[in-house]
């Protein structure tokens, strides 16, 4: 019984450290990763030389854990801005999301996230909007 309770108030403490986000505490996280999701301007005409610049994009965005299994540990929605913050425990991690103005997900971004530290990511979405070839 002590084993199971044990194993429990571990299971409890690990979801704890995982699910919070920035918009659920209005606290930054200790641990775990901030970032800003983009999309492409979808320009149709580039000059040479020019490129096409992104804007920041309304989005949700998914954990999964790493390995075969890839189980989702977290979703939080931006902010107007593009911004997120997601606190996470210790570990690898790949990012991806939604956004309704791209026709695809996000690329997933595999981040490794330290103790004590907030790690940095860019999630970029594309439009779907192609130039000349």
């Amino acid at each position: 019984m002590a084993r199971l309770l044990g194993s429990f108030a571990a299971a409890v403490l690990l979801l704890a450290g995982c699910a919070g986000s920035y918009s659920d505490t209005g606290r930054a996280p200790v641990t775990g990763v901030s970032g800003i999701a983009l999309i492409d301007g979808g320009c149709p005409v580039l000059r040479a030389g020019t490129s096409c610049p992104t804007r920041p994009v309304v989005a949700r965005v998914s954990v999964l854990a790493e390995g075969p299994d890839g189980k989702a540990v977290a979703e939080v929605d931006t902010n107007a801005a593009g911004e997120f913050r997601i606190g996470l425990a210790p570990g690898r991690y790949a990012l991806t999301g939604r956004a309704a103005d791209s026709p695809t997900p996000a690329k997933a971004v595999a981040v490794v996230v330290q103790s004590g530290r907030v790690t940095a990511v860019r999630l970029v979405f594309d439009s779907g909007i192609r130039g000349p070839r």
